[in-house]
Parts: structure tokens; sequence; C-alpha cells
């Protein structure tokens, strides 16, 4: 049994990149707005180091904290067990870790004898799947035994309904089908219009849940659906559920929610704005390729690859994202009920856990999607103990939507698009494949509102 603790690692490509011939010209707004660091560091900045170990030690606390409760044990006590892991079967029983060692066969019989042979087991074979299904939004609704199911209602049916309407992935502009590894769920400004556009014409639907797991991504995107969900609010109680990651650009659009839910644990804030890019003129002289430029306009070659900023590209570059930063923290400080000042000092790009987010006033309420549920019955005026129908969106695609995406002049592309992405998985490490996808922001610059990490715990 893998109970060790926890630990962070970062990597830096500063080196690497000036070895090829690479330069790494990224700016940031807000102290602890270190997602670029890993490009123009060696190592992190004091301030993004404070920030990352305040953020361990708490997920650590928590971690903790949740195994003692458990399992009835003191908090010292498990923290002195981990610290001899990881276990056996044998030594994780004698730690008081696990109530029992049994083969599984063992444990089934040993089940059905106390069930008085009425047990029903389910044998369910878990296969290597798509990110898309590992984070398919509806098998979240199997963690509600009794609950309301999505979609068991005929269409157009006239019961009471609450949207549920999943925010997965990076925050972006283009189409998914512009994008590497296009079968990774991205969040769109069209997608979410659509959905919530959807949702507020439709007069059974009385609340909506937006349930969002984004690092966040293009600055722009992220505004654009904040603008809408403040529009759809003014119609119909709108509610954030925060699940693993909500922080940066998905912070952002949680600010246009009425109210925010978050886990004890859930990755939060990251009130910061960031953007540069990457100069290739050293590496393209190494390749022998050369260019020619011509340019009117001493700003005109901002967005080109090949040169760094040159000083006055580098100030007005520098002067936008001070400016979208200041409107980052403004409709932060308004969604929040703070003043920019008080909101100011949990911003500065540093990320939290949702129990800390909850005691800065970043969070209005800790739990999961059933307190979101129970949150937006209550907004909507609902009896708590009335039953409702719970929609979720985007929308399983019917089988002639499907056909039409086979068939279409587009799917031999998309088709081969998905098979080098199935064929980079395969070989990646998953983290790996989720920086990958976020490759696309940096093709130009442009402000990026992108929390510093991508997290993976085992």
């Amino acid at each position: 049994m893998m109970v060790t603790g926890m630990q962070s690692e970062a990597f830096f490509f500063k080196d690497l990149l000036e070895k090829v011939g690479v330069r790494a010209e990224f700016f940031s707004m807000g102290k602890y707005k270190s997602a670029a660091e890993s490009l123009t560091r060696t190592s992190s900045s004091p301030p993004a180091r404070e920030a990352n170990e305040a953020l361990l030690t708490d997920l650590f606390d928590q971690a903790t904290m949740m195994i003692a409760a458990g399992r009835k044990l003191e908090v010292d006590s498990v923290r002195n067990t981990m610290d001899l892991g990881p276990f056996t079967a044998a030594e994780a029983l004698r730690y008081n870790l696990v109530d029992e060692a049994a083969y599984e066969q063992d444990l089934i019989a040993a089940m059905k004898e106390k069930s008085g042979g009425a047990l029903s087991i389910e044998d369910v074979e878990f296969r290597e799947k798509t990110q898309m299904e590992e984070i398919n939004p509806f098998s979240l609704f199997n963690l509600f035994g009794g609950g309301p199911k999505p979609g068991k209602a005929a269409p157009g049916s006239k019961a009471t309904k609450i949207a549920v309407i999943f925010a997965i992935g990076p925050v972006v502009s283009m189409n998914a089908e512009e994008l590497p590894f296009s079968d990774v769920m991205m969040i769109t400004p069209q997608d979410m219009t659509k959905n919530l556009r959807e949702c507020l014409d439709d007069p059974t639907v009385r609340a909506i849940i937006l349930r969002i797991d984004s690092p966040g991504g293009d600055a722009t995107a992220s505004d654009l659906i904040w603008r809408e969900l403040r529009r759809v609010a003014k119609e119909k109680p709108v509610i954030a559920s925060m699940s693993d990651v909500a922080a940066s650009g998905g912070y952002y659009i949680a600010m246009g929610a009425d109210r925010i839910v978050a886990q004890p644990g859930t990755i939060t804030g990251s009130i910061g704005v960031v953007g540069g890019k990457l100069a290739l003129e050293g590496l393209f002289q190494k390749l022998g390729i050369t260019s020619e430029i011509s340019s009117r306009g001493q700003n005109a070659g901002m967005l080109s690859m090949t040169t760094p900023f040159s000083d006055s590209q580098r100030a007005a570059f520098e002067r936008v994202l001070g400016s979208i930063y200041q409107d980052f923290v403004a409709k932060a400080a308004e969604s929040r009920r703070m003043t920019p000042a008080d909101l100011e000092a949990v911003a500065q790009g540093r990320v939290w856990t949702g129990r800390q987010g909850y005691k800065n006033g970043l969070v209005d309420e800790l739990g999961g999607l059933e307190t979101a549920l129970a949150m937006a019955k209550e907004m909507a005026g609902i009896e708590k103990e009335r039953e409702v129908e719970v929609v979720v969106y985007p929308k399983r695609l019917g089988l002639l939507e499907v056909m039409q995406k086979l068939l279409g002049a587009e799917a031999p592309m998309a088709s081969a698009s998905a098979q080098q992405a199935a064929a980079l998985r395969s070989i990646l490490p998953a983290p790996a494949v989720r920086c990958a996808a976020l490759l696309p922001l940096f093709r130009e610059p442009r402000p990026l509102a992108l929390m510093p990490y991508v997290f993976e715990f085992r």
C-alpha cells in the first residue's frame, strides 16, 4: 500500500531552451504568478516556492486528518505511520490502515455469507480509456446512489430540472478540431454559450450548476464565458461547483456564478495573468534557416516568433497584461463582495486549496455536487424534499450526429488527428499529455489566465 506522504517536483527548461537557441520571454502580473517560470528560470522564485510549500502543507494536513478520522487514529500517529511506508498487506493491517487482508474471491464469499447469499456482485473490468471517457461527467452521478440521474425523463419532459454544465479542460478560444490532442476535452466560449443559452431558453430548467475542472488558459476566452454567465445569472440562479482544479481562468469563469462551492482539496485561486513568447531566431540560425522581415510600425513585430520583444513591444505587452490583471481583480472583488485592495491581498497569482479559499473569501461553501445541488434548489425556490430531474451538458451525440462526424468532409483529417493523439498518449505519461494539450496557448503572444502546475496525485 503506497501511503508515503506527498511530494511536489518542478522541472525547469531554461538551460535546455538556451542550448537549442530558444529565448523565452514571459511577463507575469502578480508576484506568485509562476506559470512561465519553468521556461524562464532554473528554479522556483521565492514567492512561488512559498505558495507551493503552503499548498502542499494544507493538502497533506487534509489527507492525514481524513485518514485519522476514517481509521479512528490520532493525526500524529498517521504522520508517524506514513514515514514507514509503503506497506505490505500484513503491515497495513498491523498499523490499522485496513480492516482485513484477504484475496478478492475470499472477500466476495465473506460478503455473500454475511448477506445471506442475497448479494449481487457486478464484476467491472477496467480497460484503458481515452481521456474523454476517463472524465465522462455522466459517470460522476454513479456516486450518488438513489439521487437524481441524468436523462431519465423523456425528451420534452415538463419535469422541474436543474442543469449541470461540465466545464472540463483548458480554456481556449479555438475549436477543438484545430488543436492537437483534439479528443482531449476543452472549454470554448462557443460551446459554453450554446449550452448556457439552451438552459436559459428552457423554462423547465430552474437553476444551473457549472461543474468546473480547469487550470484556465486563454484570458479573453475566459472573460467571454464570464460575461455570458453573468447575463444568464440575471435570469436564473447559477452555482459554480469546483472539482479537482478551478484556478486562474477556471476561477475566472467561476466568478460569473452567484455562489461558488469547492471541495477542501480543490486547487483554486491563481488570480493573475501571464503572457509572452518563445523567440526562435537562435534555433533557426542553428538549423540554417534565415528570414527577411519588413514591417511598418514600431510594434508590428510583436507577434513574431522569430525575434525577441523590442523595448517598445515589451512595454506595450506588459501594459496590456497589467490592464487585464486589473480587470480580473476588479471582477473578482465584485464577485466576492470585497474591495479591490482586500481582493489584491489574496490574488497576485497565488494558488490556494479550497479550504484556504473558503477562509480567505474566494469560496462561499465547502462541498461537492450534492452541496451545489441543494444550494441550487434553495436559490430556485424548490422545496428541499422535492425530486428534480438533473440534465447534463454537453449532451451525448445521437446516432445521426455521430454519423455526420464520421462521414463529413473533415472526417479523414479528424480521424488522423485522433489516431496521432492516441499514438502519443500510448507512449507519453499522463502529465505530459495534459501539458501538450496546453501548447496551442503558446503559439503566439497572448494574455493567459493559466495556473502554474499540472497536478497528479497517486
